[in-house]
């Protein structure tokens, strides 16, 4: 008779996760049988409705006490869900990566995350959005200040499903700051844009800038409006959530004055009026970048410009005499 190993290590009756802000602390007791293990690499992930990763705290090898035990309590970034819907969520035991054993917590969770409310319209038309929001809020504590908001249309490949998504950007605004409990009402912009795709799923998204970079707080699928006159679309750009896990900060070294080329003499070139290839004429900016720029202006700050899909710090410090306002 043939009888089944027991798992390397299982998740023990104590385990749990505390959210603070877009951190979130993850703690597991951990049995282990000893004679198993041999070098593994073992984390902790938390997952909402079984299938979205929000964080994977490493764990790297286990040590066991002699009772055969490991506790673990450690942070790591989080990627929260966006929208104000509740979630479920599951922590899993992974080994190598791949999942050994998963709890999963019976009490709903949400999140207090910059939100939009009541009605959303965009219409577009020509090279023209109009842009109307009935309120914008922010419902964390009153001492909890937003990082810098932005409203983006996209036109997506598929209905938005978090995380990641391949589509083209059709406008953007940078909506600024927002105070705990505190909202904006009766919003409204008319901004530059582009015509969205046949076929594609236009979709705006409330944006909110962390230390990790812009990531989604809320979204509102948009029907579809008719376009004036066709018009051809920017290139399609593949937007990934950043990373939960924690990055090694990366220097920008000023530019060395010596290494100017003939070209940063040339008058400079306004990010916020500039056409697509005007902007592409700048030595080291592809075409899809400069259509991306156009897309997400205006911009209030050169410093903005790092939220362009593409245009990276490193970038930016090597381009920045290249551009105006």
């Amino acid at each position: 008779m043939t009888q089944t190993q027991p798992p390397i290590a299982h998740l023990g009756l104590n385990h749990g996760y505390c959210f603070n802000g877009d951190l979130v602390e993850l703690n597991a007791e951990i049995a282990c049988r000893q004679d198993a293990l041999c070098g593994q690499s073992w984390s902790l992930r938390l997952l909402a409705n079984d299938t979205d990763p929000i964080a994977e705290l490493q764990l790297g090898q286990l040590f066991p006490d002699a009772n055969g035990k490991v506790f673990i309590c450690g942070q790591t970034a989080a990627l929260l869900p966006a929208g104000s819907a509740s979630h479920t969520l599951s922590l899993a035991l992974c080994c190598d990566g791949a999942e050994i054993e998963r709890a999963r917590y019976a009490a709903p969770a949400t999140f207090a995350l910059p939100r939009l409310s009541g009605e959303c319209t965009v219409t577009l038309q020509d090279e023209s959005a109009t842009l109307r929001i009935e309120e914008i809020g922010n419902p964390r504590a009153e001492d909890n200040l937003s990082g810098t908001l932005a409203l983006e249309i996209w036109a997506l490949d598929a209905p938005y499903q978090g995380n990641q998504w391949t589509g083209t950007p059709l406008a953007s605004v940078v909506a600024g700051q927002l105070g705990g409990q505190q909202r904006w009402q009766q919003v409204g912009y008319v901004l530059h844009a582009v015509a969205a795709p046949a076929g594609s799923f236009p979709t705006l998204m409330l944006r909110e800038w962390t230390a990790t970079g812009y990531v989604t707080r809320d979204f509102r699928q948009l029907a579809a409006s008719p376009v004036a006159a066709p018009v051809v679309a920017d290139e399609k750009v593949t937007v990934t959530a950043p990373e939960v896990k924690t990055e090694a900060k990366t220097e920008v070294k000023p530019e060395n004055k010596a290494a100017k080329t003939k070209k940063s003499a040339k008058s400079t070139v306004s990010v916020n009026t500039a056409s697509a290839t005007e902007i592409s004429a700048i030595k080291g900016i592809s075409d899809t970048l400069a259509k991306a720029i156009v897309a997400a202006r205006p911009f209030t700050s050169l410093d903005e410009l790092t939220r362009v899909k593409g245009m990276g710090a490193k970038l930016l410090a090597k381009l920045r005499a290249s551009f105006s306002l």
